[in-house]
């Protein structure tokens, strides 16, 4: 499983009437922006980190006044320990840089971020081979088929037992749409995942 790193970022800026007052403000969204932009170059031409920006919010609803906060909460998703820490230097090099100016340079963006959770990730370890292999020998009597272990792009709780013990996930049943309004399970599939977790335990 990969890890993953919450951030909630918040950038203050000086709010003011985007016309009389424009000279003498400083937009914290513009600054949000450029920074979440920022972060998206991290990964590179890599597949792995991955970078969501989850929320946004910024202002106060008007189409006449400049931003004078702005939040956004980004998940990062990381493969393993050693691009977990690097991504971790990455981020806060880009959202610790000084912030935008007032066009009358008497005023300046400031940006707090705060890591809400941090996940590590659970790679695939070589003991984990026979324990793996027994499981899908049961599934495949019960759900006939080929079943087969993969990997997966989502953390878990698990993930926080770290690389030592030796790790078997994923046992639930089949679905899709996780996370969404459209999230179903195969009902099917419960009787013979229950089944399997039992046999596997004996």
């Amino acid at each position: 499983r990969q890890g993953n790193l919450w951030y909630r970022i918040e950038v203050l800026g000086k709010s003011g009437h985007a016309g009389r007052a424009y000279r003498e403000s400083v937009n914290a969204a513009h600054d949000l922006c450029i920074k979440l932009l920022e972060l998206q170059k991290i990964p590179g031409k890599s597949s792995t980190p991955t970078v969501n920006l989850g929320s946004l919010q910024a202002g106060e609803g008007k189409y006449n006044v400049v931003c004078g906060r702005a939040e956004a909460l980004v998940d990062i998703r990381v493969a393993d320990y050693p691009q977990l820490a690097r991504v971790e230097k990455s981020v806060a090099r880009v959202l610790k840089k000084p912030g935008l100016r007032s066009p009358d340079r008497k005023h300046q963006t400031t940006t707090r971020f705060q890591c809400v959770d941090r996940c590590p990730p659970l790679p695939f370890q070589a003991q984990q081979k026979p324990w793996i292999a027994t499981y899908l020998h049961i599934l495949k009597d019960l759900e006939g088929g080929r079943p087969k272990a993969s990997k997966s792009h989502g953390s878990s709780d698990c993930n926080y037992l770290g690389p030592k013990p030796i790790v078997i996930d994923g046992l639930g049943p089949r679905g899709s749409g996780l996370h969404t309004f459209e999230e179903t399970i195969d009902m099917t599939s419960l009787e013979t995942r229950a089944e399997a977790a039992a046999r596997y335990l004996e």
